[in-house]
């Protein structure tokens, strides 16, 4: 590792009346820099990143909750990362240079928040749907209020994307929640299943009438 010496420092071997000698003698700015990352081999960027590969590997996603109580400084680190990154876009002074894009992006971090947090809502219904056997959480679930209201807000998003007014859910969104055979409308699917069940009564009572 490199080490700024104190020797660096002294002027023992300087000649007094030569000013140029001396001022060579002092560190450079670069010099300094360069000495203080070798002297501290993991930056607090890197030691952040460790801890959102942790996080990954607890979770299964790199989407840290804005009030992760469990570990706050990640939070606002990822929260960070995402405004650095747009004033990256945006062309305008940034810490986040391609090296960090590009760790982030391998680890598997998501830029866009909102996204982020749609999916780690999608990975709970997933969950849900695992353990139930369907994706009708109730309007009342204590276990996770949140997801309850989300699912709502992905029906109401849906009947306006339908209609071709303004929505936030898109074709990629209603694939995702299709592959869970997400219902979009309670109201329609209990309707086809009273008429099913309608219809199998009256085709019983016809076979037995037959009979």
């Amino acid at each position: 590792p490199y080490h700024l010496q104190s020797s660096t420092f002294e002027f023992a071997d300087a000649n007094p009346k030569d000013p140029q000698r001396q001022i060579e003698m002092f560190p450079t700015k670069s010099e300094i820099t360069k000495a203080k990352a070798f002297s501290n081999p993991m930056s607090l960027w890197e030691k952040q990143v460790h801890q959102l590969i942790r996080f990954k590997e607890e979770h299964n996603h790199c989407n840290v909750p804005l009030n992760y109580a469990k570990d706050t400084s990640l939070a606002n680190w990822t929260k960070r990362q995402r405004r650095q990154y747009r004033l990256k876009i945006e062309g305008r002074h940034t810490t986040m240079t391609d090296e960090r894009q590009n760790i982030l992006e391998q680890i598997g971090f998501v830029w866009d928040s909102h996204a982020a947090a749609w999916n780690e809502r999608w990975g709970q219904l997933r969950d849900f749907q695992r353990e139930n056997g369907h994706c009708q959480v109730p309007k009342k679930y204590p276990k996770n209020q949140k997801l309850a209201v989300w699912v709502k807000v992905q029906r109401r998003q849906f009947k306006l994307w339908t209609k071709g007014l303004p929505s936030n859910i898109t074709k990629e969104r209603i694939e995702m929640l299709g592959q869970l055979n997400f219902v979009f409308n309670p109201a329609d699917q209990y309707k086809r299943n009273r008429e099913g069940s309608s219809s199998e009564e009256e085709m019983s009572v016809s076979s037995h009438g037959s009979a």
